[in-house]
């Protein structure tokens, strides 16, 4: 089977230019931090800006044609992800009165959190393992 571009006369569409994807990346990425530090300045709401941040780059990563741009940028920083947190942790220390303050409604909050989410993740596994072995006897 012959494709388009096996077609002699057919012309590839114009290539994206390859530099500037990491470039727009790097860009789309220093945007959605600072984005999020003014809306948690004007806002001022106890989240940090650079957790704001983050939202920021999930939204834009529900936009198809900015992911390629995010992913080629955020890979190599991934491996420094523990380098990375070190300013949200920074936001974090700001927050220690009202972490102290509300320390029993946030222990309760992840205790309870995490055996929920352990009973969901059994539940899915259990129940996948139980389908894909009763697929596999048909």
């Amino acid at each position: 089977m012959h494709r388009l571009s096996d077609v002699a006369g057919a012309t590839s569409p114009p290539a994206q230019s390859s530099h500037l994807t990491p470039l727009f990346g790097l860009a789309l990425l220093l945007a959605a931090q600072w984005l999020g530090e003014m809306a948690q300045k004007m806002l001022g709401a106890p989240v940090p800006g650079q957790v704001m941040g983050i939202g920021i780059v999930m939204l834009f990563m529900a936009v198809p044609i900015l992911r390629p741009s995010i992913r080629q940028v955020a890979r190599p920083l991934l491996s420094a992800l523990p380098l990375l947190l070190l300013p949200i942790a920074a936001s974090l220390i700001d927050q220690a009165a009202l972490i102290r303050t509300d320390m029993l409604a946030i222990g309760i909050t992840v205790i309870v959190t995490t055996v929920l989410t352990m009973l969901v993740t059994h539940y899915v596994f259990a129940t996948t393992l139980r389908l894909t072995e009763s697929g596999d006897r048909a």
